[in-house]
């Protein structure tokens, strides 16, 4: 596993920072079989990566939720410029179609979003980390070659 001492410096500083709970600190080891995949052979990008790191708040009052919320998107923000800009989609919440994009690098997404516009056009399941069906300006479905 590799993870540079100015990563550990990172967890180190925002893991004293966290509030007590049930917020945690999420290091996992990765690479093994889940690197041995050749480009094209799955839809998720970035399978080279080393480590995953994921900072997990977890509340329950809702007056609390500022701080949790400002402590996650701290830490994230101090590990983006040490990560190779992917993401694990079981560490994602709802955050946007930047972060599904991240998940499946760009080329993986469109081909999927081509195949989402082919057999679920009017975007029914939606209720994950959601692949939107791609038009052309046409209205017609994208295909992708």
């Amino acid at each position: 596993m590799s993870f540079s001492d100015e990563a550990i410096d990172v967890v180190a500083h925002h893991s004293e920072q966290m509030a007590l709970g049930p917020s945690q600190s999420a290091i996992v080891p990765w690479g093994g079989a889940v690197a041995d995949v050749a480009p094209g052979e799955s839809p998720l990008a970035n399978r080279q990566a080393k480590v995953v790191a994921h900072p997990f708040a977890l509340w329950d009052a809702p007056t609390d939720s500022p701080r949790h919320i400002a402590w996650a998107r701290g830490f994230g923000a101090a590990l983006r410029p040490l990560s190779n800009g992917g993401v694990y989609l079981n560490f994602v919440g709802d955050e946007g179609e930047d972060r599904v994009i991240a998940a499946f690098g760009l080329e993986n997404y469109e081909r999927l979003a081509a195949v989402k516009a082919a057999y679920d056009p009017d975007n029914l399941f939606r209720m994950n980390q959601n692949i939107r069906p791609r038009r052309n300006a046409a209205g017609d479905d994208i295909v992708m070659t």
